[in-house]
Order: C-alpha cells, then structure tokens, then sequence
C-alpha cells in the first residue's frame, strides 16, 4: 500500500486514540456498518521509515495481525515500532452493491527514548543494536577490545535483555510493568516484577519482519547516548551487504532518521559474530 490516501478511501468518524506499543488495539467495525448486511476487509500501513522498508522488501510487517479475515467483524492490532499506522476497513454489502472504505489513522507512542534498528535481508540477517552509556567510553561488547567480559556500559543483548545477567544497570529506576510486559519477553519482565531501564524490548535475529528496539523511559538530562548498529552475521553463503535504518524516538516524537535513501549506508558487508564485524556508530543522541 501507499503512504498517501487513496482518492476511494474516505476518513472514518474519527481517528483513533494513541496506544503503547507492544499493547493491543481492538478496532470494531459494526460501529460504522451492520454485521448481518456486509462482510469486512481490512489492510494496516505502517508509515515508519522500518515498515515501508519491510514492505518494499516483501517481508513481513513489524506489526502483529490477530482476528483477520473477511467476515470478522474486529481487528486486533499490536505495534512494536512508534509512528503513524493507517487501517482501512473495507464493507462490502452482503446483497450486492458497492463497497465502502474508510481509513482510521493511529499513533503508536511511547515515552522517553526509543532507538529502533531494522535492516534488509531481515530473514536471513542478524544486526545488533546497542546504546553507550552516557558520560563513559569504554569499549563495546566487552571491557576490553577482544576480552570476555562483557561491558554493562553497552546496552544489548546480552546486557539489556529480561533474563541478562550481568544486567546493564546505569542508575536509572526501573519502570511499573505495564511498560514492558506486552513484549516478546514479557514473562520474563512479570517474573522480575519491574522493567529495568535501559532494556531491549524486541531482538531481531534472523526473522522476516522484526526489528529491534531499546527503550529508555527516563533518560537523563543533558546526557548523551551514543547509538551503533554490528553486524552479526547473516545465514547465507557469500556476501551479504545490508542497509540498516535507525529511527530515534524522543517523548514519542520522531527525532532522527538515518540510513534512509539517498542517505543508505554503503560497504556494510563484514559480519563478525559476537566480537568482530562491521560497526556503524549512527549518533549521539
């Protein structure tokens, strides 16, 4: 689907209120048609910079579809990336006749700050975000360069994870769990009793679709956080190039996009594993 709106689709009643995301929104048609007289459709576009990638790539969406078909009468819908999504409701009269459409438009939104990574190749790619600990320059991944024992002042996956042990623990408080708990990790997050900041809420490996996130619910004042991207690896043979792009969220607002066309980066092509491969230090946030 496009960005813009179609000249046939036509504003419902009124757009829908903000939600967080990794939450659950039910979307009603019988409150615009009658069930017993049409049959529904229905079609989400995430407008981010990551789904429109995900979408020119034929991969699948960052968002989660519940309940779609062409006679229900809901859709449940769950974000994992902030921004603007557009659902079209489709009514087709049961007896014959033209359809009606009509678009809803939602923002997902979450507070402080968001960093969200996504690449090309998401099946078969694995790309690591990470997020530097203000105020200190160590080095990533581990205390030393090629030493093994992994640095908390790099938030990733093994630091910022629900189950990550040692944990990367900057002074922040933790967060009340309706924060975290629709996550992947979920379970986890409930199990601990709070949601650590900072922390991963979503890790990308190797999955058509899924991006990955780092949330800092209250973020420091005046600090700065220096945003990378590693490649991992990848789970084909040869070369690999890919084109990652970082979006930062601040205070639910789109901040920063970079790696986006015609800005794309160029000569990311070394996976390394856990201690070598390409670096890309994205920004100072």
């Amino acid at each position: 689907g496009s960005l813009a709106p179609d000249a046939a689709v036509q504003p419902c009643p009124n757009n829908l209120a903000d939600l967080a995301p990794f939450t659950d929104l039910v979307v009603d048609a019988t409150q615009w048609f009658s069930a017993s007289t049409h049959t529904f459709a229905w079609n989400v576009i995430g407008q981010n910079a990551c789904d429109q990638l995900f979408l020119n790539e034929g991969e699948d969406p960052s968002f989660a579809l519940l309940e779609v078909s062409t006679d229900t009468t809901t859709l449940t819908f769950k974000p994992t990336l902030q921004g603007g999504y557009a659902i079209d409701l489709t009514a087709t009269p049961t007896g014959g006749g033209a359809a009606s459409t009509c678009r809803m438009n939602v923002r997902a939104v979450a507070p402080g700050l968001r960093v969200e990574l996504c690449t090309d190749h998401s099946p078969v790619a694995d790309v690591d975000l990470h997020l530097h600990r203000p105020g200190t320059t160590t080095a990533w991944i581990t205390t030393t360069p090629g030493g093994s024992t992994t640095n908390t002042d790099d938030c990733f996956f093994s630091t910022c994870a629900a189950g990550s042990v040692p944990f990367a623990n900057w002074g922040y408080g933790d967060s009340a769990l309706p924060a975290c708990e629709g996550t992947p990790d979920g379970a986890t997050w409930q199990s601990n009793g709070s949601c650590r900041n900072p922390r991963i809420e979503i890790d990308q490996v190797q999955t058509s679709g899924v991006p990955e996130v780092i949330a800092v619910d209250v973020p420091a004042n005046g600090a700065s956080y220096r945003a990378m991207v590693h490649y991992y690896g990848h789970g084909q043979s040869g070369t690999l190039t890919l084109h990652p792009i970082v979006q930062v969220y601040c205070g639910g607002n789109l901040a920063a996009t970079y790696g986006t066309a015609p800005d794309q980066l160029t000569g990311f092509n070394s996976p390394g594993g856990t201690y070598l491969g390409d670096m890309w230090r994205v920004a100072d946030i």
